[in-house]
């Protein structure tokens, strides 16, 4: 027949228990992916589209260099160039409302960059507003470089850029052609 006594010590503990995983369990949020969500989702409350405009910056997939570019490189020698404004961009930002910060995993240490593919939203009254820069080549870490901030590959970053894209056929066959063949080296390098 179990006291009082040891009731009460085994609340106690089971209290304890409860509350210390708790605490261990709690991740802390993290106020850089916070802030790019944050920015990433405002995006698709824009209702203004006069002032806006967009510029795309590419490489060819197959395309190689004879030394990393930075995104200053692929902007000044880039193969293909696109740019759009005002209504073009009207009703391409709604898919950024969908991401979470569960779809954004930003990275610890930093890559060296090798530009390969670089959007960028502009505001002609406040400047930047969104940039993208995908980069890697086909044997290393893919990653993005969105507003400043390095993450890992994301498919729901990249469903939102494609409504974008559709408005250059080519910018969104190249950008798919990135999509569809480099995930897939990466997988294969770490099995």
């Amino acid at each position: 027949m179990k006291t009082p006594k040891t009731r009460k010590i085994i609340s106690l503990i089971i209290v304890l228990l409860v509350a210390i995983t708790s605490l261990f369990g709690c991740e802390k949020p993290d106020p850089v992916k916070q802030k790019l969500v944050c920015d990433l989702r405002a995006l698709a409350k824009i209702d203004k589209f006069d002032d806006l405009y967009v510029s795309i910056y590419w490489l060819k997939p197959g395309v190689t260099t004879r030394y990393p570019y930075s995104k200053q490189d692929l902007i000044d020698r880039a193969d293909n160039v696109c740019r759009f404004q005002g209504d073009e961009i009207e009703g391409k930002l709604e898919w950024f409302g969908q991401i979470r910060e569960k779809d954004i995993e930003v990275v610890e240490q930093t890559s060296s960059e090798w530009a390969r593919f670089y959007i960028i939203i502009q505001s002609f009254s406040e400047g930047k507003i969104f940039d993208f820069l995908l980069f890697g080549t086909s044997d290393s870490n893919i990653n993005f470089i969105v507003n400043d901030v390095e993450i890992v590959w994301s498919e729901k970053l990249l469903d939102a850029l494609q409504p974008l894209l559709v408005l250059n056929e080519e910018a969104l066959f190249d950008f798919e052609l990135y999509r569809l063949t480099w995930p897939d080296t990466i997988v294969s390098r770490q099995l």
